[in-house]
Formats: structure tokens, C-alpha cells, sequence
């Protein structure tokens, strides 16, 4: 059966548009690694925002002034959260907040692989056999977290408060809430909780990284082959954020709560990262640390899944994989 013209003038369209990305991603390998970066990190929030909403919610829902008379929390279990979100807010109520994420995630992804691309580079240069130690691994990859947050936070602080809020809305969309923010807060207001959030990134990117390549290293030497299929790779993927943001969940409870910090005005605000632990810790006990953990999961395993998988194949689109290697 043969293609209908407006197939085969699509195909040449497509055709035309990767080689003009492949022709800018070899004259510099740090755009082409951004494409990629960007791409993924597009790809993979999107998909999970309906939980990184839920999960914010989860967090800060006691501290909101829009909370209803009376009552703790508005939102209890996932399924019946779910539920109530869409009753009450209809499909777009999933992706609140949404939009800021994707804005924020492009450069955030992309500078935190790009980086990280960087530091590898520099430090295999510093090793004579020019691999890495696992240590080594674990600098690039707190060092890579740490430059892409500092890059797109402000952003962040959008995106928690946009999540955050009810009906009647404060904030109407991402301009809105920065001005907003700077106009009364200054521009501490787009940095408050930065402290906890670059001290939970930098271990939460290295263990991520560093445990994903390590299990593909170990994967190709189990199977003998220079290339995984997609779904072990969206497996190693899953472990490996998973077991990241378990060990450094708390810092990200603490640090959306101090990006809440301007916004409620009922409830009295931690400013300070010591007492933002401290309040969970008087309010909740221990368990205060991990609320939302559940909801959290079930975005953190598709949303790094598909990161490194889309990611990779970014690569190979653009000409930029190297095979049989065990790096992503």
C-alpha cells in the first residue's frame, strides 16, 4: 500500500528537522545534551503530574489558608483524593501547577544533565585509566543537582504555590505568582527553602545517577550484551529513584513548606530550616517527614523511568550515545 502524500511530505519534515538537530548537537555536544535533557524532563513530569500535585498537597494542606473551617486537612488517601480533585476541579485539576513545572523542568533538566555530562567529563580527565569511582560518581551527580537548582528555583516556589491553592485562586498563572511574590516578598520570597532543598538535591541526584549506572553497568555484564531493552532500562530506572527519594524525602516535606512561607498567613510559618523540622517533628513525630511518601512513589518511578529512557534515546536521535558504554 503506498503512503498518501501528505504522509510522506510529513516524514521528509521530520526527516529534515532531526538532521538540523543532529548538524547543532555536533557543533556543540552541550545544546545537544540540553535537547535531550529538556526533552525528557517534559516528557516524564507530564506524564506524573496528577501525583506531584497530590504529593504537594499531601505536604502542605494543613498550612493553607483556603483549608476548610475546622479541619486538618482537606485530602485523605490517594484514590479518594484523586476523585475529589477531579469532581470538584475537572481534568485540569490533575495538571495545576503543571505548567510552571514544564517551564521550570526544561532548564532544569537540561542543566542537571548537561552538568553532569561536564563533571564526568572533567573528572575522568583527572584519572589516568579515565573512568570513574563510585565516589567520583556521587560528586558529579550532587554537583550537577545542585547547579540545575540554583539555575530554575524561583520557578519551583511557582510551581509548590500553584499546587498548592484552592478555589478562589491568589495566584492566576506563572507571571502572576512571580511578580506577586517579588512585589511582597522581594526576592528572598523566590528563594525561601533553597537551604533544604540544595542539601536533599545533592544526595537525591547523586544516589539517583550513580545507582542507575551502576545497575546498567552490572546488567550488561549479567546479560552479556552491550545494549538493554527498554523495559529493564525502565526498571533500573525505577530502583534507583525510588531508593533516592527515600533516603532524602524529609528535606523535601521541609522545603515546601518554607515555600509556603507568604502564602497562608493562617498558620504560623517555619522560616528557618531547623524550625520547619522541628514543627513537623512537634506536629506529626516521625512520620511527618514522609507525608505523601506513597503518592510520591507513584511519581517518582514513572517520572525517572522515563527520564533515563527518554533521555538515552534522545541521545541516540541525536547521535550523541556511545555504545556499550554503561553511562547514561
Amino acid at each position: 500500500m503506498s503512503s498518501s502524500p501528505s504522509s510522506s511530505s510529513s516524514n521528509e519534515e521530520f526527516s529534515s528537522f532531526r538532521k538540523v538537530l543532529i548538524s547543532i548537537a555536533s557543533y556543540n555536544v552541550e545544546i545537544g545534551y540540553s535537547i535531550c535533557g529538556g526533552v525528557s524532563g517534559t516528557v516524564s513530569r507530564t506524564v506524573a503530574a496528577p501525583f506531584e500535585r497530590l504529593k504537594i498537597l499531601f505536604q502542605v494542606q494543613d498550612l493553607s489558608v483556603q483549608k476548610p473551617t475546622g479541619k486538618d486537612v482537606k485530602y485523605n488517601g490517594i484514590i479518594r483524593s484523586l476523585i475529589k480533585i477531579g469532581k470538584e476541579e475537572g481534568i485540569s485539576g490533575y495538571f495545576k501547577g503543571n505548567g510552571s513545572n514544564v517551564v521550570r523542568i526544561v532548564p532544569y533538566t537540561a542543566v542537571q544533565f548537561v552538568s553532569y555530562e561536564k563533571y564526568k567529563e572533567w573528572m575522568m580527565n583527572m584519572n589516568p585509566d579515565g573512568r570513574l569511582t563510585t565516589w567520583q560518581r556521587l560528586n558529579c551527580g550532587g554537583l550537577a543537582g545542585m547547579t540545575s537548582v540554583i539555575v530554575s528555583y524561583p520557578l519551583d516556589v511557582v510551581r509548590c504555590r500553584l499546587s498548592a491553592q484552592y478555589e478562589p485562586k491568589i495566584y492566576h498563572g506563572i507571571n502572576h505568582a512571580l511578580k506577586l511574590i517579588y512585589q511582597t516578598e522581594g526576592i528572598k520570597g523566590l528563594y525561601r527553602g533553597i537551604v533544604p532543598t540544595l542539601l536533599g538535591i545533592a544526595p537525591y541526584v547523586a544516589l539517583n545517577f550513580t545507582t542507575y549506572e551502576h545497575l546498567k553497568v552490572k546488567s550488561l555484564e549479567y546479560l552479556g550484551s552491550d545494549n538493554l531493552g527498554v523495559v529493564t532500562k525502565l526498571v533500573l530506572g525505577a530502583v534507583s529513584g525510588t531508593f533516592a527519594q527515600t533516603v532524602t524525602y524529609p528535606f523535601d516535606v521541609v522545603r515546601r513548606r518554607m515555600q509556603m512561607v507568604g502564602m497562608s498567613g493562617a498558620e504560623e510559618l517555619p522560616k528557618t530550616m531547623p524550625s520547619a523540622f522541628r514543627q513537623v517533628y512537634q506536629k506529626y513525630g516521625f512520620t511527618g517527614f514522609y507525608k505523601g511518601l506513597l503518592s510520591n512513589y507513584m511519581k517518582v518511578i514513572p517520572v525517572v523511568s522515563i527520564n533515563f529512557v527518554v533521555y538515552e534515546y534522545m541521545k541516540i536521535f541525536l547521535g550523541l550515545a556511545k555504545s556499550g558504554s554503561g553511562e547514561v
